[in-house]
Protein backbone atom coordinates (compact mmCIF):
# COMPACT_ATOMS: atom_id res chain seq x y z
CA UNK A 1 0.00 0.00 0.00
CA UNK A 2 0.68 3.66 -1.17
CA UNK A 3 -0.12 7.00 0.66
CA UNK A 4 -2.09 9.06 -1.56
CA UNK A 5 -3.30 12.52 -0.87
CA UNK A 6 -3.83 11.15 2.73
CA UNK A 7 -5.24 7.78 2.08
CA UNK A 8 -3.37 4.31 1.89
CA UNK A 9 -4.49 2.76 -1.58
CA UNK A 10 -3.43 -0.43 -2.97
CA UNK A 11 -0.06 -0.93 -5.13
CA UNK A 12 0.86 -3.24 -7.06
CA UNK A 13 4.48 -3.13 -7.76
CA UNK A 14 5.30 -4.12 -11.30
CA UNK A 15 8.73 -5.32 -12.62
CA UNK A 16 9.03 -2.24 -15.21
CA UNK A 17 8.32 0.28 -12.43
CA UNK A 18 11.18 -1.46 -10.12
CA UNK A 19 13.20 -0.67 -13.65
CA UNK A 20 12.94 2.75 -13.97
CA UNK A 21 13.30 3.35 -10.63
CA UNK A 22 16.54 1.23 -10.50
CA UNK A 23 17.29 3.31 -13.56
CA UNK A 24 16.85 6.75 -12.02
CA UNK A 25 18.88 5.77 -9.09
CA UNK A 26 21.86 3.89 -10.68
CA UNK A 27 22.04 7.11 -13.21
CA UNK A 28 22.56 9.43 -9.92
CA UNK A 29 25.04 6.52 -8.42
CA UNK A 30 26.90 6.66 -11.61
CA UNK A 31 26.90 10.60 -11.69
CA UNK A 32 28.15 10.16 -7.71
CA UNK A 33 30.81 7.48 -8.82
CA UNK A 34 32.60 10.14 -12.17
CA UNK A 35 32.37 12.55 -9.45
CA UNK A 36 34.37 11.15 -7.54
CA UNK A 37 36.50 9.80 -9.87
CA UNK A 38 36.90 13.61 -10.88
CA UNK A 39 38.00 14.63 -7.99
CA UNK A 40 40.46 11.87 -7.51
CA UNK A 41 42.66 12.11 -10.71
CA UNK A 42 42.46 16.31 -10.42
CA UNK A 43 44.76 15.30 -7.05
CA UNK A 44 47.10 13.70 -9.96
CA UNK A 45 47.28 17.26 -12.02
CA UNK A 46 49.94 18.59 -9.92
CA UNK A 47 51.84 15.61 -10.69
CA UNK A 48 51.07 16.13 -14.08
CA UNK A 49 52.44 19.65 -14.45
CA UNK A 50 56.03 19.08 -12.56
CA UNK A 51 56.49 15.98 -14.86
CA UNK A 52 55.66 18.24 -17.80
CA UNK A 53 58.06 20.64 -17.28
CA UNK A 54 60.86 17.87 -16.69
CA UNK A 55 59.80 16.76 -19.96
CA UNK A 56 60.25 20.07 -21.57
CA UNK A 57 63.73 20.66 -20.30
CA UNK A 58 64.83 17.00 -21.63
CA UNK A 59 63.42 18.45 -24.59
CA UNK A 60 66.00 21.07 -24.32
CA UNK A 61 68.58 18.77 -23.23
CA UNK A 62 68.54 16.55 -26.34
CA UNK A 63 68.99 19.07 -28.88
CA UNK A 64 72.38 19.05 -27.09
CA UNK A 65 73.06 15.59 -27.48
CA UNK A 66 71.90 15.07 -31.07
CA UNK A 67 75.79 14.19 -31.38
CA UNK A 68 75.72 11.29 -29.37
CA UNK A 69 73.33 7.99 -30.66
CA UNK A 70 73.30 6.44 -27.34
CA UNK A 71 71.97 9.73 -25.58
CA UNK A 72 69.73 10.22 -28.29
CA UNK A 73 67.85 6.73 -27.66
CA UNK A 74 67.89 7.52 -23.78
CA UNK A 75 66.11 10.17 -24.66
CA UNK A 76 63.77 9.11 -27.55
CA UNK A 77 62.52 6.81 -25.11
CA UNK A 78 62.31 9.86 -22.27
CA UNK A 79 60.17 11.23 -24.35
CA UNK A 80 57.96 8.76 -25.54
CA UNK A 81 57.22 7.48 -22.15
CA UNK A 82 56.41 11.77 -21.07
CA UNK A 83 53.81 11.37 -24.31
CA UNK A 84 52.44 8.22 -23.48
CA UNK A 85 51.78 9.54 -19.49
CA UNK A 86 49.85 12.84 -20.91
CA UNK A 87 48.03 10.63 -23.23
CA UNK A 88 46.58 8.43 -20.79
CA UNK A 89 45.52 11.27 -18.88
CA UNK A 90 43.97 13.56 -21.62
CA UNK A 91 42.31 10.10 -22.72
CA UNK A 92 40.79 9.99 -19.68
CA UNK A 93 39.48 13.56 -19.38
CA UNK A 94 38.31 13.09 -22.90
CA UNK A 95 36.67 9.62 -21.17
CA UNK A 96 35.33 11.58 -18.53
CA UNK A 97 33.67 14.56 -20.44
CA UNK A 98 31.91 12.08 -23.01
CA UNK A 99 30.25 9.87 -20.63
CA UNK A 100 29.25 13.14 -18.41
CA UNK A 101 27.40 14.02 -21.69
CA UNK A 102 25.90 10.64 -22.04
CA UNK A 103 24.29 10.91 -18.56
CA UNK A 104 22.14 14.26 -19.99
CA UNK A 105 21.17 12.47 -23.20
CA UNK A 106 20.37 9.25 -21.43
CA UNK A 107 18.21 11.13 -18.32
CA UNK A 108 16.41 13.43 -21.51
CA UNK A 109 16.14 10.04 -23.45
CA UNK A 110 14.05 8.61 -20.36
CA UNK A 111 9.86 7.73 -20.37
CA UNK A 112 9.42 10.73 -18.02
CA UNK A 113 5.91 10.91 -18.34
CA UNK A 114 5.73 7.12 -16.93
CA UNK A 115 7.73 8.48 -13.77
CA UNK A 116 5.90 9.07 -10.23
CA UNK A 117 6.04 12.72 -9.40
CA UNK A 118 9.30 12.12 -6.99
CA UNK A 119 10.69 10.48 -9.89
CA UNK A 120 10.06 13.20 -12.13
CA UNK A 121 11.80 15.88 -9.63
CA UNK A 122 15.04 13.46 -9.35
CA UNK A 123 14.78 13.70 -13.00
CA UNK A 124 15.18 17.36 -13.27
CA UNK A 125 17.93 17.22 -10.86
CA UNK A 126 19.93 15.12 -13.10
CA UNK A 127 19.13 16.82 -15.94
CA UNK A 128 19.92 20.53 -14.28
CA UNK A 129 22.92 18.82 -12.73
CA UNK A 130 24.61 17.18 -16.07
CA UNK A 131 24.18 20.04 -18.25
CA UNK A 132 27.74 21.56 -17.18
CA UNK A 133 29.62 18.29 -17.93
CA UNK A 134 32.38 17.11 -15.56
CA UNK A 135 36.02 17.80 -16.87
CA UNK A 136 39.65 17.05 -15.45
CA UNK A 137 41.43 19.74 -15.45
CA UNK A 138 45.19 20.84 -15.22
CA UNK A 139 46.00 22.93 -12.44
CA UNK A 140 42.26 24.92 -13.09
CA UNK A 141 44.02 26.16 -16.00
CA UNK A 142 42.71 24.34 -19.00
CA UNK A 143 40.50 21.14 -19.24
CA UNK A 144 42.09 17.97 -20.68
CA UNK A 145 41.08 16.03 -23.51
CA UNK A 146 42.38 14.94 -26.53
CA UNK A 147 42.35 18.22 -28.21
CA UNK A 148 44.60 19.47 -25.69
CA UNK A 149 47.00 16.35 -25.95
CA UNK A 150 47.35 17.32 -29.91
CA UNK A 151 48.30 21.01 -28.68
CA UNK A 152 50.80 20.07 -26.54
CA UNK A 153 52.30 17.67 -28.94
CA UNK A 154 52.11 19.86 -32.06
CA UNK A 155 53.92 22.87 -29.64
CA UNK A 156 56.77 20.46 -28.66
CA UNK A 157 57.23 18.71 -32.48
CA UNK A 158 57.35 23.17 -33.10
CA UNK A 159 59.73 24.16 -29.97
CA UNK A 160 61.86 20.66 -30.78
CA UNK A 161 62.22 21.67 -34.57
CA UNK A 162 63.04 25.87 -33.66
CA UNK A 163 65.64 24.45 -31.38
CA UNK A 164 66.89 22.37 -33.86
CA UNK A 165 67.21 25.21 -36.17
CA UNK A 166 69.08 27.34 -33.51
CA UNK A 167 72.03 24.76 -33.18
CA UNK A 168 72.84 24.36 -36.60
Amino acid sequence: MIQKQGHWVPYELKPRDVERRFGTCELLIQRQRRKDFLGTLSTSIDAFESSLQRKTAAIRVIVYVLDQLEELIRFTFIIMGALLQLMIVCYSGQKLMDESQNIFHRAYAAEWYKFSPRLKSLLIIILYRSIVSCKLTAGNLFSLSMAVFVSVVRTGVSYFTTLLSFKN
